[in-house]
């Protein structure tokens, strides 16, 4: 009887048509939000940065960054087990304070500026100031050489009050100038570039420095920000910019020569504590003021900067792959949900046969992945071949075995890292319930497979990383589950799942690439 219904339940949910997706390479999205590490750097981002994400034409540039492309515990003497959270974005990094409510944002500049790089209150790590590019162009390829760097600034900006300060000048305009040497000199009076954007409008007195109209006004920017349940107009950049996304100004405001869309122009620049803002006039209006992405060039000189080659994912799996079960499975699947955000340019293989177990995996799915040369391979292919085993058609030594051979061609013809799914609590999906499988029988199963898994994981321990499904709580959210056939994950179950995914890829140190993880 047992063995009727489990027979049933593959045909009807699981499906016997094969449709084999095959090999998709799509576009990267631009309007995907990221995933995120927990709801602190999450309600923060959605504050400023959701409507830029989400509605066409906003009509601003982001606060933070469109994707998180670095999530990690960074060193930080005062943190939980001397670790704190934190999250790159573009523009910035989000810092998860002990009491894991209060999210603070790094006074990147200033390390980056002295190479003195902050590892708890009162400790530092001396390091050599940052050789990037503050402004314009990336200079990867050596296109933008005439900006000055962040290192450019070492002797110009303001670490303590009364160092480095300047006279109160509001009501002149902005004349100094700085090139890549540091060499600071004087615009003559009456030049093209002496116009209102550009007038001193604000002196901030704890590090005496002059602010530009230009970059006041962006300071003081209202418009549409998101309040956890609602759009409504407020200032961008909260009621106190200075504390909650800048800082204090650490310089004066610059003129200088960068690269900016391949052509040489001159950009007004100004180093806060926490960001750098810059003016460009030839930019449309609402992006002539612009945060620079001071996140992207921290994380480089932090942890290095990799000129590999775009990355290349591999998705292998079953319906999950397909996305069955969400409202659009060609775009809520959990894989392209977790493809969303990574790199620009990656090139994403995404290999799924509905109904598949481990071994039409192997023999119909892994001579593609492995011609693909992935990078990057994430597999969920286990609850298939439990089904199999309640089913009396598969025994645990053959998935075993099975498991075994799967993983050594991974490791041995690729150099990818490889994220192993295992199974979740399946007692709260209501089609076992409904075929007669009780709490004890799944669970037992569960436990059995497993072991399984992290037996042959272990062989492997540099290169198959398990992803602990158990915190995919079924049980608290009924909704993850698609009401269609009480099986498969619904759309909201493929967002959860690819975040579990997610934080488990970044937790090995994935950071700007995404997997440069060493063998």
């Amino acid at each position: 009887m047992q063995l009727k219904r489990i027979s049933l339940f593959i045909l009807v949910v699981l499906g016997c048509g094969w449709a084999n997706i095959g090999s998709v390479t799509y576009a990267m999205p631009t309007a995907a939000a990221p995933i995120f590490a927990n709801s602190a750097f999450q309600q923060l981002w959605q504050y400023s940065d959701k409507v830029v994400a989400e509605v066409p034409g906003a009509g601003r540039s982001f606060t933070w960054g469109p994707n998180v492309f670095g999530t990690l515990q960074e060193d930080y003497v005062e943190g939980t087990g001397g670790k704190r959270q934190v999250e790159y974005f573009d523009k910035s990094r989000m810092e998860l304070g002990a009491d894991g409510k209060l999210v603070t944002n790094g006074l990147l500049t200033k390390e980056l500026v002295t190479g003195n790089r902050q590892d708890g209150n009162n400790k530092y790590t001396q390091l050599a100031p940052s050789p990037i590019q503050i402004a314009g162009d990336d200079n990867g390829s050596g296109g933008n050489q005439l900006a000055p760097t962040y290192a450019s600034f070492n002797n110009v900006v303001s670490l303590n009050p009364g160092q480095n300060r300047a006279d109160d000048k509001v009501g002149g305009s902005v004349r100094l100038t700085i090139d890549h040497t540091g060499t600071v000199g004087m615009l003559p009076i009456g030049t093209g570039t002496a116009t209102i954007p550009t007038i001193l409008t604000a002196y901030e007195p704890v590090f005496s420095h002059n602010i530009p109209k230009a970059f006041v006004d962006f300071m003081q920017l209202t418009g549409k920000v998101w309040n956890g349940t609602n759009y409504l107009t407020g200032q961008v950049y909260t009621a106190n910019p200075t504390a909650n996304v800048l800082g204090y100004a650490i310089s004066e405001p610059y003129w200088t020569q960068a690269v900016v869309a391949g052509k040489p122009q001159p950009v007004m620049v100004q180093l806060f504590e926490r960001r750098v803002l810059t003016y460009t006039a030839s930019n449309p209006v609402g992006f002539q003021v612009e945060m620079g992405n001071i996140g992207q060039h921290y994380y480089q000189w932090r942890y290095g900067s990799s000129a590999s080659k775009p990355l290349t994912y591999v998705a292998l799996g079953a319906s999950d792959v397909v996305g069955v079960g969400a409202d659009n499975p060609a775009s809520d699947s959990w894989v392209v949900k977790l493809y969303q955000q990574l790199p620009s340019g990656t090139k994403f293989v995404r290999l799924g046969i509905s109904g598949a177990k481990l071994a039409d995996t192997m023999s119909q799915l892994l001579p593609q992945a492995l011609a693909a040369n992935p990078t990057l391979v994430t597999d969920w292919n286990v609850v298939n071949d439990l089904n199999d085993y309640l089913a009396n058609k598969l025994t645990p030594d053959v998935y075993k075995a099975q498991l075994d051979n799967f993983l050594s061609q991974l490791v041995t013809k690729t150099s990818a890292p490889i994220f192993l799914g295992n199974v979740p609590d399946l007692t709260p999906v209501p089609i076992y319930a409904r075929l007669g499988f009780g709490a004890a029988v799944l669970q037992a199963a569960q436990q059995r497979f497993n072991t399984i898994i992290s037996t042959i994981a272990a062989k492997y321990p540099t290169r198959v990383h398990i992803v602990d499904l158990a915190g995919w709580d079924l049980k608290s959210h009924p909704e993850w589950i698609s009401a269609q056939d009480g099986f498969h994950p619904s759309t909201q179950g493929y967002v959860q799942l690819a975040h579990i995914f997610y934080l488990a890829i970044t937790a090995t140190g994935c950071g700007v690439n995404f997997c440069q993880i060493k063998n």
